[in-house]
């Protein structure tokens, strides 16, 4: 019986008829090639990680768990239904600004447990994402840019939660270096800020823990978007 481990949307926003363009090929074929990995289309049929590759106009990638494999299915994205879906998911990111951030409580890779006091009277950058997730790995190093750039303000916070556990977002860090306090199993803070299901998505929270931004989707400016609401709220 299939457990389904995620679904998720990508907005890759390369309009009709386009490809995953070369940077993207890489991080797609690292993820399709994983280890008992099968690629489906939505008739079922098993597919091979080229087809996937080449798969052209927006689509939709569900995973699903098939015994000791891990399914992807790559769906067409009706054109219309891609466009309601992004603007559902901008009314989401509205929805959260000027609000409080949750209350939560989650593990750092050391074990060391955080929580809003570490939030208190700094700019927290959040990062949401996961690790099989090709476009939050794609900003990864514009985002550890932005770490670089703050390292000697303690005033600001990065930190990075995932749904994942522990052992998989170690084993991911030691291929992708990644400069934000990588927190584990952050489900339940995930449904918190109104059900979050889509990946990457970046919030800046000002030192009175008030949501200021929240960016949705991966983007090629986002050093630049961050770096200025990061000035903003200090």
């Amino acid at each position: 019986m299939k457990k389904l481990l995620k679904s998720f949307t990508l907005f890759f926003l390369l309009g009709l008829g386009g490809k995953i363009h070369a940077q993207q090929q890489y991080d797609m074929r690292t993820l399709f090639s994983a280890p008992n990995t099968i690629i489906k289309d939505e008739a079922g049929n098993i597919k091979t990680v080229d087809w996937a590759l080449n798969f052209e106009g927006p689509f939709n990638m569900s995973k699903t768990k098939e015994g000791k494999n891990t399914v992807i299915t790559l769906t067409k994205s009706n054109p219309d239904k891609a466009k309601e879906d992004e603007k559902n998911l901008m009314q989401w990111a509205e929805s959260l600004k000027n609000k409080k951030l949750p209350d939560f409580k989650l593990k750092n890779i050391a074990g060391n447990q955080l929580s809003n006091l570490n939030l208190k009277d700094k700019v927290t950058v959040l990062n949401f994402w996961f690790t099989s997730c090709a476009p939050c790995i794609q900003e990864i190093p514009e985002l550890n840019r932005l770490v670089e750039k703050y390292k000697q303000n303690t005033s600001v916070l990065f930190l990075a939660p995932s749904f994942e556990e522990k052992p998989m977002l170690q084993n991911f860090l030691t291929r992708h270096p990644f400069k934000y306090e990588v927190l584990s199993e952050s489900t339940a803070f995930n449904k918190s800020l109104n059900n979050l299901t889509a990946y990457p998505v970046n919030m800046i929270i000002d030192k009175n823990g008030v949501i200021k931004e929240v960016f949705v989707q991966s983007r090629k400016d986002i050093f630049s978007l961050m770096d200025s609401k990061i000035q903003e709220n200090l």
